[in-house]
């Protein structure tokens, strides 16, 4: 009988540990489902924004070069050509001012030279712009490494960074921006703290659509990686951003050393 009953409770047991299994894997497959669905509509949005700044920036230009190029056809065929060689200049001036935009709108989905220089290269390059553009005091304090982080790794950072210095010019009033990039064995650490002047996180994740879309992005970018991504904002003192993704052995290590760039300020 006891035997019986002792048979009965682990089948019980057994059953239970099945249900609660059943239901652990449920919940993952549902939260994994979540995570890949915010993932696919951040990457929509950024799609849409893109393909806006093209139209915008393509469809400016292509009106522009047309109505030039109609005067310049019109000229030619009245033999006119003072205003012919007058007219061509104006349109090399806007084709110009057009690469150019064009060039700052591929930088921004990945900088060409991010295999060239590596990430804290690219890194110091745009602080040092920033700074210039913006009047920032950026201080930017980077780890030795062994090798250039992985493509996904750098691309998720810049773009990261990216997001964080936009908020900092247009909303935070900040002074001056530390930022310190660091590579141990295993882990890559990046924070960027400003002294600006803050915001409730959680009020802004419920009531601001274009903040709630930025701080996802940031955070899904990094979680995709394996990685956690921490924002924390006091009013009137400013707002941090703490990152950390793990890395192979072969993509980052070393040592540390400190580097206060005071030319950027």
């Amino acid at each position: 009988m006891i035997q019986c009953f002792e048979e009965i409770g682990m089948n019980i047991g057994l059953a239970l540990m099945r249900k609660q299994a059943e239901e652990m894997l449920r919940e993952a497959g549902e939260r994994s489902k979540m995570f890949l669905q915010r993932i696919l509509a951040v990457r929509e949005e950024e799609k849409k924004k893109l393909s806006a700044n093209l139209h915008d920036e393509l469809g400016t230009m292509a009106v522009a070069l047309n109505a030039d190029l109609s005067v310049i056809q019109s000229d030619l065929e009245k033999k006119n050509y003072k205003n012919v060689v007058k007219n061509i200049r104006k349109t090399k001036i806007i084709l110009k001012k057009e690469i150019a935009i064009f060039r700052k709108i591929v930088e921004e989905l990945r900088p060409p030279n991010l295999d060239v220089i590596g990430l804290a290269g690219v890194l110091k390059e745009k602080f040092s712009k920033r700074a210039e553009e913006s009047g920032l005091d950026i201080s930017f304090k980077i780890g030795n490494r062994d090798n250039i982080l992985g493509d996904e790794i750098a691309t998720a950072v810049y773009r990261v960074t990216q997001e964080a210095f936009t908020n900092i010019v247009k909303h935070a009033k900040a002074r001056k921006v530390d930022v310190s990039l660091h590579y141990w064995r295993t882990q890559l650490k990046y924070t960027i703290c400003d002294d600006g002047c803050g915001f409730d996180v959680n009020h802004v994740l419920k009531n601001s659509k274009v903040f709630k879309l930025g701080i996802q992005g940031m955070r899904e970018r990094i979680e995709a990686l394996g990685g956690t991504f921490i924002i924390e904002s006091v009013m009137k003192k400013g707002t941090s951003i703490l990152i950390t993704i793990p890395v192979s052995r072969g993509e980052g290590g070393g040592g540390l050393k400190n580097e206060h760039n005071s030319y950027y300020s």
